[in-house]
């Protein structure tokens, strides 16, 4: 009987079924990945697992299956384990398990096999082996990635995202602002970039693009920087109405960065997140990207009123050496965009104390000798 909603497929033949060929299936599985990233994303050098498990779908038995793996020419391969089985049964499996090592990148296919009598059956699956984020400092939207999915169309480069057709976008514009380099998506969106440990650090200008139906009032993501399986930087939820705002994080040693568009918590409508200006920053830059700018809110002290207090960029952990008398008392912060004092991300400031007597604001840090 056939539970509602399922499938059947026969097979019809004139033949006696005792000798039809079994149903068997050749599957490949690869091993664990990074959280977050597919694990088709195989770099070169780097080794991985696959297994292929052969089962038995067929009333009759199968006599001695034996299990392949064909690899890429050129490719280092050796066995882990391989079982061995002389009659597999309705409904048995029989597996085997190799270590892999790509030799170069593109997308490959693995072939996997199960042999029995003079039958061969076959699989194939295609693999990412992706090149490393280029040294210096680059345009992501001109580097190629190496996986992305978009939620409404292909993710744009240098345009918002228009629908399901890939070039159908417009300039990149949050909420009146243009800008001619970046990508554009639609939630949920999700990019991955292989860094191999090498590169320091992102920045992106990031917002919900002007392309959208204002008299519906809709539109609304987040913007998430992710390195490995950490989330190293949020935007918040960035609606139809919000001005651009600046999204910035340290990668030193990251294997992986991946780039989240969410739904902001509703629905999908209208939700194309521009990331403009997405900069990446590897070994060998020999200058800094124009990373967002920031300043901080410069007020009185109590004690000394025509003094000023100085805080620094948003977001970062703790390390300072100030100047001057320190209190420990809480300060406002507001932050602007574009303004004074430029900050390179990786910096690493400490902020809620004020400065006494000192003829700046303390903006110090501990420097992680990035862009330097």
């Amino acid at each position: 009987m056939v539970p509602a909603h399922g499938t059947v497929v026969y097979r019809v033949s004139t033949k006696n079924w005792l000798h039809a060929q079994p149903l068997v299936s050749a599957g490949l599985t690869l091993g664990e990945s990074t959280p977050g990233i597919p694990a088709k994303i195989t770099p070169v050098g780097q080794a991985f697992e696959a297994t292929v498990t052969a089962t038995n779908h067929a009333v009759v038995p199968v006599i001695n299956p034996r299990v392949r793996l064909t690899v890429p020419s050129g490719w280092r391969v050796e066995g882990v384990s391989r079982q061995q089985k002389w009659v597999l049964r309705t409904g048995e499996s029989v597996s085997g398990r190799w270590r892999i090592w790509p030799a170069e990148t593109g997308k490959p296919e693995l072939i996997s096999s199960v042999d029995f009598g003079d039958v061969s059956i076959t699989g194939t699956t295609e693999l990412i082996v992706p090149p490393e984020i280029p040294r210096g400092t680059s345009a992501l939207g001109d580097v190629r990635s190496a996986w992305e999915s978009g939620g409404y169309g292909p993710v744009e480069r240098d345009m918002s995202n228009g629908g399901w057709q890939p070039g159908d976008g417009k300039p990149l514009t949050i909420n009146g602002n243009v800008y001619t380099k970046g990508m554009g998506a639609h939630a949920p969106t999700q990019m991955v970039y292989y860094l191999g440990g090498k590169c320091l650090a992102v920045a992106s200008i990031v917002g919900i693009d002007d392309d959208r139906n204002d008299a519906n009032k809709v539109g609304s993501a987040s913007f998430e920087i992710w390195a490995d399986g950490t989330k190293v930087a949020d935007s918040g939820i960035r609606t139809w109405q919000d001005d651009p705002t600046s999204i910035s994080a340290a990668l030193t040693g990251a294997t992986y960065m991946r780039l989240v568009v969410t739904d902001g918590g509703d629905t999908y409508s209208y939700d194309r997140g521009d990331w403009a200006n997405l900069t990446g920053m590897a070994r060998g830059a020999r200058n800094p990207p124009a990373w967002p700018s920031f300043s901080a809110e410069r007020t009185g002290c109590s004690h000394c009123p025509r003094r000023t207090v100085g805080a620094a960029v948003q977001g970062y952990s703790e390390g300072s050496q100030p100047h001057g008398r320190v209190r420990r008392q809480v300060v406002a912060l507001k932050w602007s965009a574009g303004q004074d004092d430029r900050f390179v991300p990786g910096q690493r400031h400490r902020f809620g104390r004020q400065v006494h007597h000192a003829r700046e604001p303390w903006v110090t840090a501990e420097r992680d000798h990035i862009g330097q």
